[in-house]
């Protein structure tokens, strides 16, 4: 009888120990697919699709038209752009810009946006400078709204 009382414990103790293991898991590298496509060039260099680019705002149904929009740059820094109604447009287009990199603020910026009632589209271009970046040019052909 106290053998019994010996072993049970000592294998459930095995099996505990047995079943925990120091192995962590690997962290896997995924990286965030682009909702949206947009093309950017810094620089003057080649242009190329802005990495993890989202759509954050997006409303071309009131008198107030507004699209924005964020991703990385090349180097990992966050570009955001807010296109919003300028002065003179005409319905369902943008024509101020507002960027910023990383919350520092662009300047000599332009863009506008257009976007399409019946496919529900929205396209759009843009011209921005940072300190230490330069000139970032950029467009997106076709974003579902």
């Amino acid at each position: 009888m106290r053998i019994s009382t010996l072993i049970a414990p000592a294998l459930l103790l095995g099996a505990v120990l047995t079943g925990c293991s120091e192995d962590q898991p690997t962290p896997t590298n995924t990286a965030v697919e682009s909702a949206i496509k947009v093309t950017v060039s810094e620089a003057g260099a080649p242009p190329y699709e802005l990495k993890e680019a989202r759509l954050i705002d997006a409303s071309y149904q009131t008198g107030a038209p507004r699209l924005s929009l964020s991703g990385k740059l090349s180097g990992g820094k966050t570009l955001t752009l807010y296109f919003s109604k300028g002065t003179a447009t005409t319905a369902y287009t943008t024509n101020a810009l507002t960027s910023s990199l990383e919350g520092a603020p662009g300047a000599n910026e332009s863009g506008t946006t257009t976007y399409d009632t019946k496919t529900r589209i929205a396209s759009g271009q843009f011209r921005t400078t940072f300190t230490g970046v330069g000139e970032i040019v950029g467009s997106f052909p076709e974003i579902q709204l």
